[in-house]
């Protein structure tokens, strides 16, 4: 969990802090996976796309792993990396936010938790 400030979207003041936090998904019946696949689908165009039943074997056999982003347990964001085992680092295949974060006030959102870790 990461604290942060959050933005007024009207008039951009920093506002009281709170909590972004990650999820994995390691079941595909949980319950963010769906709300995960709609950022996904709504964020790349149908040819740079996975199908998503491959999405969701490749999570299913551990070789993707899919984390969420949680503010006030609406997922706003979702990261979707290859895991390979037998190498020390992981690959990003698709990162996006939801279209309703994706505001000039978001960047700067985002802008403050990097600054914050």
């Amino acid at each position: 969990v990461i604290n942060v400030g959050t933005i007024n979207n009207t008039n951009n003041q920093l506002n009281i802090k709170t909590k972004l936090s990650f999820h994995q998904i390691l079941d595909i019946n949980d319950i963010h996976f769906a709300n995960a696949i709609n950022i996904y689908n709504e964020s790349f165009p149908s040819n740079e796309k996975q199908p998503i039943p491959l999405i969701k074997k490749r999570i299913t056999d551990s070789t993707s792993n899919l984390f969420v982003g949680l503010l006030n347990e609406d997922v706003i964001c979702m990261a979707l990396l290859w895991d390979f085992k037998e190498l020390e680092f992981v690959l990003l295949d698709y990162m996006a936010v939801a279209k309703e974060y994706k505001t000039i006030s978001s960047a700067l959102y985002y802008l403050n938790i990097s600054l914050i870790r």
